[in-house]
């Protein structure tokens, strides 16, 4: 697996964490009790270092066979990172910024996490906080 690709999932990591922590922080879109839930639990993860774990873990040549095997190197590791690149935009655009525009980085963020989760076991528990931020966002756009 070629060093940049391993870059490539640290750095998506990094950006996970700064997506979660933005879009359950107090200045989101969700209700104050609902947001202040998810920040507690975002909270444990990283008072338990889960998101450092996670980049060391997806840096680590000793993945590398698995990473492969999953289809996080070359133009399949490419493909999801457009994706979830792409989505990121979304959320943050001052026009017609809403819930729903959180949902497909939610979806990106999983394809990937799914991917890391099958080739090294790590990261369910950053996996499933991504999945209840998810679940309450889409609360919110069926709820309306």
């Amino acid at each position: 697996m070629p060093a940049e690709d391993r870059e490539a999932l640290q750095q998506f990591v990094r950006q996970l964490d700064e997506f979660l922590r933005l879009a359950i922080g107090p200045d989101g879109l969700l209700p104050p009790e609902q947001s202040q839930e998810l920040q507690a639990a975002y909270e444990e993860l990283a008072d338990r270092d889960a998101f450092a774990e996670l980049r060391e873990v997806v840096g680590d040549a000793a993945y590398d066979e698995r990473m492969f095997r999953c289809g996080l190197t070359g133009a399949n590791l490419r493909v999801k990172l457009s994706g979830w690149d792409r989505s990121l935009g979304r959320p943050f655009n001052a026009v017609g910024r809403g819930p729903r525009r959180f949902l497909s980085a939610f979806k990106w963020a999983n394809t990937i996490l799914g991917s890391i989760l099958a080739a090294t076991g790590v990261g369910e528990a950053v996996k499933e906080l991504k999945e209840a931020a998810e679940n309450t966002y889409d609360d919110l756009t069926t709820d309306n």
